[in-house]
């Protein structure tokens, strides 16, 4: 597995996912003072933006998208905080825990 400079693994990366929402969710929590709200996106993968719709496939990239944090990719098949089959992902607990805070 080749590793980048953040110290990721390229491809499927549940944890780098988790620490992209982690991020992401301090923020936004943090500047409360300018940010209402924000929208978790997306609840589970979604195999049909790319490729095979029976398989789960690198890509789905937005047009004009720049990737996201941290491997400038934005395989948005695996963007979800759970996969096809509802079992939590890293970033289901991150995002869990986020929210569990401000109760």
């Amino acid at each position: 597995m080749v590793i980048d400079s953040n110290g990721y693994g390229q491809g499927e990366n549940e944890k780098m996912q988790a620490d992209a929402n982690r991020i992401i969710l301090n923020e936004i929590f943090d500047h409360t003072d300018i940010c209402s709200g924000v929208t978790i996106f997306a609840f589970s993968d979604e195999w049909w933006k790319a490729g095979n719709n029976n398989s789960q496939d690198p890509g789905g990239l937005a047009p004009y998208s720049s990737g996201v944090p941290y491997d400038g990719a934005a395989n948005e098949e695996y963007w979800g905080i759970v996969d096809l089959d509802r079992n939590k992902k890293e970033a289901f607990e991150v995002v869990k825990s986020k929210f569990q805070e401000i109760e």
